[in-house]
């Protein structure tokens, strides 16, 4: 039954976004930004300004690349950060609104909307209590707020999902359902990921509410009618939203992807994860109220709950739903968070049950026997300690007015331990604070960005070592490109080369975090010319401004971002190098995948040094028979200074061992720093375990180094195959005079074209240090040519000897299919309006004759 909104709705409303104004403020503590140190300062206003920065450069509202993240890619692996997002769009508008304040506010104001919405939508059918009681749920479950300041594409997309349930309501009404397409449209288009269980979710929504109304008569001529302009409605918004879903599922069945082994058998076994239903922003995270209403809705007469509380309790139930999902990539709670609004009803449909005197309190009894089987396996203080008063007030609250009659302030027990609850979970999140946010040291990064931009005409990377995880994905300029690059998905060749083949460290627990490397052998192959950090440069890098703490490095001897060498080796050759050698032949010879070439005669440079760089006595607790394994037992990490014996200057050095912490009883992370190097191998059994069993260091210095500063973290596990080389700097340095450099043309080059000239000496490859991927055109002197992977990772063709004019381009691949997929959408969209229209019309005449 629809209802108007009335003096008490608005009241009730303006209290529920008061409640929020007021969370919100407590666990920010006004210190603090309104975001978190995970993810969100790294990703989620950098990414889209990138986007709003490549817009202003470019006029294309439809990119295919994004040539200053991750040494340039496809920007569809980053689609994930609101590349269409309606959201975001909006602030293409806003060029003088910071991105990240306007993140900060469009995130409040999507939760506001969101808690709105749902209010008005159980006004359908629930007076104003019950609407006001199960909407505040609603606002403090786990979820909501918490990802709106930590993942914001998890809930973002909540006002859309709702307004499709008003929408599949009136469906039933035949009352403006042509907005259902719309909001399909809009929950992919701002998150695509939540997408597919949001879609779940609405057609179950759809089924109980055609079930209610009709009775379970399937296959009725009704039924098929109903279910079949569900379905069309439905399609053609996913049809529009083609432009963006088959670009980026394209990218993602290329790029990588995190390695998750799942053992399937043990998810169709039936159990009971708690933690995937109370309080967990990766779930639903309901309070206890919310397991009671599910319980209860299984055995109630209405067979819209019955329905609605099967959808949520089955994935409780049976992991392989969750699973199933997350698109069979890891068991993963967060793909229930669209379920949130399901949540709010059957916690209305709940209270409506008690006041009916309709509630049996054995249900009540069974939801504490359920929770408490599964308490005893949660070895979490204050976790137990919450679900226990929880469970007493709601028990107070439900025997109060069952017996009593409801009234709002006999609900008031629940809502303010939601709320206090909903306040502890955001308190859980560390926000950055607004000393960060304004970060002095960035600001003075981005002046000394600025400075070059403006000064140096040459299109040139620039290595960014000032906080290098916050600023990873942080573009200051167009000159700014970037070699670093943190994102849920991005070039697997790319990340091959920068783990394996170069020798990068692996800093983080994420290897999909790329970041600044102080690897000279990465810095020069990449093109990285300017280099601004606090501390001291990599050799061959010399101080030429500083801004504060600030300082700006140059090095002229790094290679240009595309160029052309005669000296060419097959792959087959590459891959029975060891492993220093690899690092040291991909700069110095193009690896082409070419079985016919004749080996090159290449003679590595490097001397190995094991014997000068053992184990320090101090580090480790024994030694197992002088086999070179070594135990390390550490309560707490240890420092040393070693001292080298032989001081390195003009050199580079390398180290590499083997780590093994697969019985570590701390099971915690450990990791190896050296000269702030720093390499970190994960536990096993972490989600997103990042395989590091080589810590790999490249060391190097403009001054003399004459020792190591070394940091070994707690934890127990063995190190052991120590290799350690030397190379002179002069190997890298030199390589820059015998490559034919191309001239990009920096008023051409941007967004997805990348066009200049080359004169060839002779023979040879032309390579570009850009991340092969489909989708790249080249043409020589106006020719379409082939291209191919060159160096295992990037880009490169074959040259005749001359001066040669050189276009690259790249377009996503699958985009013109997802353009013409979303006209289709938007063709079958038009088609319905005149077709509703016309029925609407035809309905009228009816009406008015029959009258």
């Amino acid at each position: 039954m629809c209802r108007k909104i009335n003096i008490r709705d608005i009241v009730n409303i303006l209290m529920l976004l008061l409640c929020m104004g007021i969370i919100i403020t407590v666990f920010t503590k006004t210190k603090c930004v309104y975001g978190s140190t995970v993810d969100w300062e790294s990703q989620h206003y950098d990414i889209p300004e990138y986007f709003r920065q490549l817009f202003y450069q470019t006029k294309q509202i439809i990119p295919s690349f994004a040539p200053a993240i991750g040494a340039g890619q496809n920007i569809y692996y980053f689609s994930y950060y609101g590349l269409f997002s309606p959201v975001i769009l909006i602030s293409y508008l806003l060029p003088f609104v910071s991105m990240m304040d306007y993140i900060i506010v469009s995130s409040i104001i999507l939760v506001g909307i969101s808690v709105v919405l749902v209010y008005i939508w159980l006004r359908q059918r629930y007076n104003e209590g019950i609407s006001l009681v199960s909407a505040l749920c609603f606002l403090c479950a786990g979820p909501l707020l918490f990802h709106s300041h930590r993942h914001i594409m998890f809930i973002n997309y909540m006002p859309f999902l709702i307004l499709a349930l008003i929408c599949i309501d009136n469906l039933s009404r035949k009352r403006n359902i042509i907005l259902l397409p719309v909001m399909v449209f809009l929950i992919i288009m701002t998150s695509y990921y939540f997408s597919f269980s949001s879609l779940i979710f609405l057609t179950v929504y759809a089924a109980a509410v055609y079930m209610e109304k009709t009775g379970c008569r399937f296959f009725s001529r009704a039924f098929m009618k109903q279910a079949g302009m569900y379905i069309f409605l439905v399609a053609t918004g996913i049809m529009m939203a083609g432009i963006l879903l088959l670009p980026t599922a394209y990218a993602l069945f290329q790029g990588r992807g995190a390695e998750i082994s799942s053992d399937i058998s043990q998810m169709v076994l039936p159990g009971f994860n708690l933690q995937h239903v109370i309080y967990s922003p990766y779930s639903v995270g309901v309070p206890f109220i919310g397991i009671t209403a599910f319980m209860s809705g299984l055995v109630a007469d209405n067979i819209r709950t019955r329905i609605l509380s099967v959808s949520i309790v089955l994935p409780m139930i049976f992991s392989v739903f969750i699973y199933l999902l997350n698109g069979t990539l890891y068991v993963d709670g967060k793909v229930l968070i669209p379920f949130l609004p399901i949540a709010a009803m059957l916690i209305a449909e709940l209270i409506r049950q008690i006041i009916m005197g309709r509630f049996k309190i054995q249900i009540f009894a069974a939801a504490l026997v359920w929770v408490s089987l599964n308490l005893i396996a949660i070895n979490k203080y204050m976790y137990i300690l919450f679900c226990l008063a929880d469970f007493i007030i709601t028990g107070i609250s439900i025997v109060w007015v069952s017996k009593k009659g409801f009234r709002i302030y006999r609900m008031c027990p629940v809502m303010i331990t939601a709320a206090v609850l909903c306040i502890f979970t955001n308190s859980q999140d560390t926000l950055v604070t607004k000393e960060t946010a304004q970060c002095s040291l960035c600001s003075s990064a981005k002046k000394l960005s600025d400075e070059v931009n403006s000064e140096d005409s040459v299109i040139f990377r620039t290595s960014n070592m000032i906080h290098p995880l916050q600023n990873v994905n942080t573009v200051y300029n167009r000159s700014c490109l970037q070699t670093s690059v943190y994102s849920s998905a991005s070039n697997k060749n790319y990340h091959h080369f920068f783990f394996e083949d170069i020798g990068n460290e692996t800093r983080y627990r994420n290897s999909s975090i790329m970041s600044q490397s102080s690897n000279i052998l990465f810095d020069v192959y990449m093109g990285n010319k300017y280099l601004i950090s606090t501390a001291s440069a990599p050799a061959g890098y010399k101080k030429i401004k500083q801004e504060g703490d600030a300082v700006l490095y140059e090095n002229d001897n790094v290679f240009p971002l595309a160029y052309s060498s005669a000296k060419v080796m097959s792959l087959r050759e590459y891959e029975g190098l060891g492993y220093a050698q690899k690092a040291e032949a991909v700069l110095k010879y193009a690896i082409v995948d070419d079985d016919s070439l004749p080996d090159s005669g290449f003679v590595s440079q490097m001397k190995r040094v094991d014997h000068d760089y053992q184990i320090p006595s101090q580090l480790y607790d024994k030694e197992h028979d002088d086999s070179g394994i070594y135990m390390i037992e550490n309560k707490k990490k240890k420092t040393y200074n070693m001292p080298l014996k032989n001081p390195i200057k003009d050199k580079i050095l390398f180290i590499r061992f083997h780590v093994d912490n697969s019985h570590n009883p701390l099971n915690n992370d450990v990791y190896i720093k050296i000269n702030q190097v720093k390499n970190k191998l994960t536990v096993k059994d972490w989600k997103y375990y990042n395989d590091n069993e080589w810590f790999e260091f490249v060391i190097s210095s403009g001054e003399e180094l004459t020792n190591l500063d070394i940091t070994v973290s707690e934890g127990t596990f063995t190190i052991s195959d120590l290799e350690a080389y030397t190379l002179d700097y002069s190997e890298v340095s030199d390589i820059r005079q015998s490559l034919d450099v191309m001239s990009l043309d920096e008023a051409h080059s941007k967004g997805d074209i990348i066009t200049g000239t080359v004169d060839m000496k002779e023979d040879g490859v032309l390579q570009l240090s850009v991340p092969y991927d489909n989708g790249f055109q080249f043409y020589v002197d106006s020719q379409k040519c082939s291209y191919e992977k060159v160096d295992t990772a990037f880009i490169g063709t074959y040259l005749t000897k001359g001066k040669h004019e050189v276009t690259i381009r790249f377009r996503a691949p699958l985009l013109t299919a997802g353009k013409m997929c979303s006209c289709t959408g938007i063709g079958m969209l038009a088609a319905s309006v005149v077709f509703f229209v016309k029925r609407k019309h035809i309905v009228h005449k009816s009406n008015k004759r029959a009258a």
